[in-house]
């Protein structure tokens, strides 16, 4: 194929074969446009003299060519310029055989390509259209990832998680089995092994749980180990607790912190919280009807959670609410089983609030009978009055405030009225005339006075007493 050679102005032609220099100055235009938008020197592409002689003053005038210019909007193809040789007017098959390009033809026309490739391979602007091979971003496998660690919900183990989306402080807790490194890894805080592990029946309050029997605190609520409200949420939660000392707070996420109690778990029904201790031969007794320590918020000796003859006073006695009391006694220095006593009263706040209103006797459905029975021996009280349940004093007219009274239990008198009892039982006992039948009015048992009645001893009995709430 014969080459055009570019000629200066006004030069002969070298010979009838050559392409007419319309055509040769439409390539060297060509050439200058794709050198000035490459950012490269047209003069440096063609030469000063495409002969090898001429000067810079001598360059062919450029005359516009009618191809359009391929630009960032033409798309590549086999027919560009770059690519496809130079053939005007049949110059290919006229060129003489054996013609030859000079050095200034073959250095303008290898730039001229080199120019074409770095204008091609060059990152396209802004204004430009998007690089016609641009590599899209490797496709994962389409499960979300956190750009700063573990994603906690695609089903691996990675990053720090130390469980399968779990552990490691950047995802939940992993359950029972979970991988782990320490008890913080764990729902259970319990890691054995690099396993974690069941925490029961010692779990901690935040644990997860089914049932209060995991917990330390035997009270699971909505699935997790907390802090119960009373002995009562206990055995809800777990019928198997027994009894002992358990932490409850009865005001639940409110200000006052949770407190121990003793729970009886297994008499009539379970879930009563301890709420008074008392009984004592002293006079009068720590709890006799009259002491303060029945209407204030004084505590005693919280320490003694337990079934011990040692008198307390419990926060349970100022803020557990309740519908029923349970009332026991067992003679005082003995380690025989209590007498029994289901009581059907009940406040919205607490035992201390409603003995604290002292407005009026509270009065319950037990029987005189069932009273009696509290007590070891069996109490014999006078037949009359009969008047029973909490704040119990004599009333009417004729009343007098030393008779007889207790706070909780029964008050009896001898003549057909309420207006000197001289006998009680229950818990909180007081009598001014004790000295007529008994060196002292027992703060629980039986204690009797007038009408002949103090023989035998079966009213004068010492017991010490235990007073729940449920």
């Amino acid at each position: 194929m014969g080459v055009a050679r570019l000629m200066p102005p006004g030069a002969a032609q070298a010979s009838p074969g050559n392409v007419s220099f319309v055509a040769l100055t439409s390539f060297a235009a060509f050439t200058a446009m794709t050198a000035l938008s490459c950012g490269l020197d047209a003069a440096g592409l063609l030469g000063a003299d495409a002969g090898g002689s001429g000067s810079a003053d001598s360059a062919p005038s450029v005359v516009p060519d009618a191809t359009p210019r391929r630009d960032a909007t033409t798309p590549h193809d086999a027919t560009s310029p770059r690519d496809a040789a130079v053939s005007v007017d049949g110059a290919d098959d006229a060129a003489p055989e054996g013609a030859s390009i000079d050095s200034g033809d073959a250095a303008g026309d290898a730039v001229s390509n080199d120019a074409h490739d770095a204008h091609d391979d060059a990152p396209h602007d802004a204004d430009h259209d998007a690089p016609r091979d641009a590599v899209s971003p490797p496709m994962d496998s389409g499960k979300p990832k956190d750009a700063a660690g573990p994603n906690c919900h695609d089903n691996e183990k990675n990053g720090t998680e130390t469980g399968v989306d779990c552990g490691g402080g950047m995802c939940a807790p992993c359950a029972v089995g979970g991988g782990c490194v320490q008890g913080s890894d764990c729902e259970s805080e319990v890691c054995t092994g690099g396993a974690c592990a069941s925490c029961a029946p010692n779990c901690a309050a935040g644990a997860t749980c089914s049932d209060g029997a995991s917990c330390v605190s035997a009270f699971c609520a909505n699935g997790q180990c907390a802090t119960p409200v009373s002995c009562s949420a206990i055995h809800s939660s777990n019928g198997a607790a027994p009894n002992g000392a358990y932490a409850i707070d009865p005001d639940g996420s409110g200000g006052n912190a949770p407190f121990t109690v003793y729970c009886d778990m297994t008499d009539a029904g379970g879930g009563w919280t301890l709420v008074l201790k008392m009984g004592s031969l002293a006079s009068p007794g720590t709890f006799a009807y009259d002491n303060a320590i029945w209407t204030n918020t004084t505590l005693l000796m919280t320490g003694s959670t337990d079934m011990s003859q040692t008198e307390a006073k419990f926060q349970s006695y100022l803020s557990v609410p309740f519908t029923t009391l349970l009332a026991m006694m067992t003679p005082l220095g003995s380690s025989s089983p209590p007498n029994i006593l289901q009581i059907q009263v009940s406040d919205t706040m607490s035992l201390g609030h409603l003995i604290g209103l002292n407005t009026a006797t509270t009065t319950t459905g037990i029987t005189v009978s069932q009273w009696e029975a509290l007590t070891t021996p069996t109490a014999v009280l006078q037949n009359n009055c009969n008047t029973q349940g909490i704040d119990v004093e004599a009333s009417g007219s004729c009343a007098d405030t030393g008779d007889a009274r207790v706070r909780i239990g029964l008050i009896a008198n001898n003549e057909n009225d309420c207006c000197s009892p001289d006998s009680y039982v229950g818990f909180g006992g007081d009598y001014d005339d004790e000295g007529f039948c008994s060196p002292v009015a027992y703060s629980a048992g039986a204690m009797g006075g007038g009408g002949g009645l103090c023989a035998g001893g079966s009213i004068n009995i010492a017991s010490f007493g235990y007073v729940f709430v449920r």
